[in-house]
């Protein structure tokens, strides 16, 4: 038996109906890179704890806006050349840490 190298992909999808926000996770696995895969969603809070797999927010007429904002930082992707999105601020430092004495 080989081993095999799991690949995870969590979705989130922010849908308005009415005016009303609703936000639902999903959860997904392949053994195949580039593929979505399965959908494991039943198995989300064992990944997220503590997470709503659905959310359902209300929201007055006069206040619907986006709902979120995504940043990408300015620093170069050196983990993943071939992807065109950023990296986290400590991706560069994580195997440098040292305990504070």
């Amino acid at each position: 038996m080989r081993w095999m190298r799991l690949d995870y992909t969590h979705l989130e999808w922010h849908t308005w109906e009415a005016d009303t926000l609703i936000i639902q996770n999903t959860l997904h696995v392949s053994d195949t890179k580039g593929e979505l895969g399965v959908n494991i969603t039943g198995r989300f809070d064992d990944f997220f704890p503590g997470v709503a797999i659905k959310a359902v927010y209300p929201i007055k007429k006069e206040k619907k806006a986006n709902s979120f904002v995504y940043f990408k930082p300015n620093i170069a992707n050196n983990i993943d050349t071939q992807s065109p999105l950023g990296i986290s601020l400590f991706a560069n430092v994580k195997n440098n840490r040292y305990p504070i004495r």
